[in-house]
């Protein structure tokens, strides 16, 4: 188990584990994936190879229209990283803006704290190896350049 201010993320691992994943979430989840996963019952579908912040403030407006408890993202880092930022600006739309201005000067983005909580997340990596599903940072495109956000509001539940 990964602590995040002393609140437990747990990571679970192996065959059946999404379904046992989606057992335990709400009525009121909503299932973004990548595009190329296959996956039950209804999800947005994403492409993320070059997110940048129009894709998140365009996510963002998408689960906004859907007003989740929870959010359970599935699929390799580019697609949870923007799923993060998306589910961040959907509660803080101000957020956006930090990450355009920030990342139009330098390459690590520091993200401030944000008081309101952020919709539960809880993500399934179809890929090994990037800790998306545990870590504090993103990645998105802001000018044709990649930036690294880092910030407590960034890590998964």
């Amino acid at each position: 188990m990964l602590t995040r201010s002393g609140v437990a993320t747990t990571v679970r691992a192996g065959p059946g584990v999404f379904g046992r994943v989606r057992r335990s979430l709400n009525r009121r989840t909503l299932v973004i994936a990548d595009a190329n996963v296959a996956v039950e019952g209804p999800a947005i579908r994403l492409d993320a190879v070059d997110a940048d912040i129009a894709a998140v403030r365009g996510l963002a407006a998408r689960i906004a229209e859907h007003s989740p408890d929870t959010v359970l993202g599935i699929g390799g880092g580019s697609v949870l990283d923007l799923v993060k930022l998306a589910c961040v600006v959907h509660r803080h739309p101000e957020f956006a803006d930090v990450l355009a201005v920030r990342g139009a000067r330098a390459g690590a983005i520091s993200l401030p704290a944000l008081r309101n909580p952020v919709v539960r997340r809880v993500f399934v990596p179809t890929t090994v190896g990037t800790g998306v599903e545990v870590s504090a940072v993103a990645c998105v495109g802001i000018d044709g350049n990649k930036r690294i956000a880092s910030g407590a509001a960034l890590r998964p539940d």
